[in-house]
């Protein structure tokens, strides 16, 4: 069993130290040199600006696993442009959801149904949470600034016990 550990974790860092130094070396095919390069490289995956441009709501859902307290649930999140956002998590056949209006973060109290508003430090964090594809299309808007920082290696070695 160890030296299986041991494999998978050798593999594990070859395989890493390979797909990090070809981002990080300033030798790499494909350097990069700002956060914004990177930035756009993502909105090329995504389809474009012209085609994040156009979603203008979004609807995700899935299901969600507590495994320590051996509760699972279902998980919806509507999101609609520019900053609006709700969550409703279903868990145990109780609903809770979470929002963010587009000026304040709001909650439902499980045990009452009633909505209350969430702390301003809370609403900040759904604030940032429920930005949508403007704020990766047009950042500067927002004040948002994305930098590339470098990752250095370090050589790892094997310890056998």
């Amino acid at each position: 069993m160890k030296q299986f550990r041991l494999i998978v974790l050798l593999s594990m860092s070859i395989l890493g130290s390979g797909v990090i130094s070809g981002i990080t070396t300033q030798d790499g095919a494909e350097k990069i040199k700002s956060g914004m390069e990177v930035l756009e490289k993502m909105i090329k995956a995504q389809g474009g600006r012209e085609v994040l441009s156009q979603i203008t709501d979004m609807t995700t859902s899935g299901t969600m696993e507590m495994i320590q307290m051996g509760l699972s649930g279902d998980l919806t999140m509507y999101q609609k442009e520019p900053n609006k956002m709700r969550m409703d998590f279903e868990v145990m056949g109780i609903v809770i959801s979470q929002g963010y209006n587009g000026e304040k973060a709001w909650t439902t109290n499980p045990e009452t149904g009633a909505v209350e508003d969430l702390s301003d430090v809370e609403s900040e964090d759904f604030r940032k949470q429920s930005m949508g594809n403007d704020s990766i299309l047009n950042p500067e808007k927002y004040g948002i600034t994305y930098t590339l920082e470098k990752k250095e290696l370090y050589k790892l070695s094997l310890i056998h016990i």
